[in-house]
């Protein structure tokens, strides 16, 4: 359905299968036509994570199809989880799986978590470990999983020590839903589809912010061309 969606569009969309763990089901997303698979291997020995990554690697670029793995922990933000710095992506470690994988783009570990965090609860992230690994794997595209609710300060500092793709599901669905409320209260006869449509607008309306912040608004790389867009 994303698929039939995004081919009349203007600009690039990237369908990604997020933390596919399974073979069989990433390989039903690589012939259903993703243009991106995740392997998350992150939680087995560095040499299994490796087998698994290089694994998928070969299926998927045979395809044309790219592949984002992950390496360190990120944890769970209700638990406490991830906060350690013994969790986090070593640089060393990044550049020789990067080298032996041959994955698309990194997903490192630098003290977020995935999900809500406790009430008035900000990470501190390792900006220093971020920048040593940026600076090892130079132009190669790293990935801030566990991004909602990180704030925008750690963001900006993320982005400009070398992250390429934020992960910010948790805060998009809350968005919504707080729209969804909001659209309840004064609707005295709700219809689905305005209810909908309301909602959407609330909540791309949050996303524009973060595509601002990031500076991603307003211009997208294609075919080595960059091409004037709009957010």
């Amino acid at each position: 359905m994303v698929r039939e969606y995004a081919e009349p569009l203007d600009v690039p969309v990237a369908l990604q299968l997020d933390h596919g763990a399974e073979y069989d089901d990433i390989c039903r997303c690589i012939k259903a036509g993703f243009t991106s698979v995740m392997v998350d291997a992150s939680s087995l020995p560095f040499e299994e994570n490796i087998c698994r990554v290089s694994q998928i690697v070969s299926l998927a670029h045979a395809h044309g199809v790219s592949v984002e793995a992950e390496l360190g922990h990120v944890g769970q933000a209700a638990d406490g989880d991830g906060r350690s710095d013994d969790m986090y992506t070593k640089v060393d470690m990044a550049v020789e799986f990067i080298d032996r994988t041959r994955c698309d783009a990194l997903a490192v570990a630098i003290g977020t978590a995935h999900g809500k965090y406790p009430a008035d609860y900000v990470p501190r992230l390792d900006f220093g470990r971020l920048a040593e690994i940026k600076d090892a794997v130079g132009d190669y595209p790293l990935v801030l999983h566990g991004g909602s609710g990180a704030g925008d300060d750690n963001f900006r500092r993320a982005v400009e020590n070398g992250i390429n793709k934020v992960n910010l599901w948790t805060d998009y669905s809350a968005a919504y839903v707080k729209a969804l409320r909001e659209e309840l209260s004064f609707a005295e006869h709700p219809d689905y589809m305005l209810l909908s449509g309301a909602c959407e607008e609330k909540a791309s309306e949050w996303l524009r912010h973060y595509m601002r912040l990031f500076g991603s608004s307003a211009r997208y790389h294609f075919s080595e061309k960059t091409v004037e867009a709009t957010d």
